[in-house]
């Protein structure tokens, strides 16, 4: 479903709540509901903007993202969606094990303390952060959707409680409008979908990854 059909069923008090990080506070209050519709679909049609919310953003948004991506028309209940994601969580956290086992030049087992270390400082990665990881990912030849598998690590995991994070990532995705509300379903816009692929590295599907 294309984001404009959506956000034009959106009451005005969650409009507001989606465009803030969007439309300028002083520029909203002149704006008609249209042109904030028009500034929030082209902020969330941008692979830089989608890319800065979710490369960093804690464990359980990747899961989230990825459930989403993976089901007919973008869309889940919003009934038994938190146990989903808990489940794929858990089932990315076994993964990493497999890792272990691979041979290579790739040092995963350092990639994954220096990323613990930068989550585990503040409880987020900043611009400078993130940049060095960018680096670091470069010299080791790890893959941008390895690094969303690696961030499942049982030893990064053990910071959070994941089943109170999810709800902290869920809230994140609705205030940005990432992650949308229909009829009481979680969904992705068209637009948002195909950057959100492009920001998670998803070329393939994961049974060919």
């Amino acid at each position: 479903m294309k984001l404009s059909a959506i956000l034009e069923n959106y009451e005005t008090v969650l409009l507001d709540q989606i465009s803030a990080d969007k439309v300028d506070e002083t520029i909203n209050l002149r704006l008609p509901r249209t042109a904030i519709i028009q500034e929030v679909t082209a902020a969330l049609c941008s692979l830089s903007y989608i890319s800065e919310k979710v490369t960093y953003a804690k464990p359980p948004t990747y899961a989230m993202l990825n459930l989403l991506l993976h089901a007919p028309n973008y869309r889940l209940p919003a009934e038994g969606f938190r146990e989903s994601v808990v489940t794929f969580v858990n089932e990315l956290k076994h993964k990493t094990e497999q890792f272990k086992n691979l041979s290579g030049e790739k040092n995963y087992q350092l990639y994954c303390k220096i990323l613990r270390r930068a989550w585990d400082n503040d409880g987020s990665i900043d611009k400078n952060e993130s940049g060095i990881l960018e680096l670091i990912r470069t010299e080791l030849g790890i893959w941008l959707r390895e690094h969303f598998v690696l961030a499942h690590h049982p030893d990064i995991l053990s910071i959070w409680d994941i089943e109170q994070e999810y709800f902290v990532a869920r809230n994140t995705m609705l205030a940005t409008g990432i992650i949308l509300t229909q009829d009481d379903h979680y969904l992705l816009a068209e637009e948002v979908a195909i950057q959100v692929k492009r920001s998670l590295g998803i070329e393939i599907d994961d049974n060919s990854y």
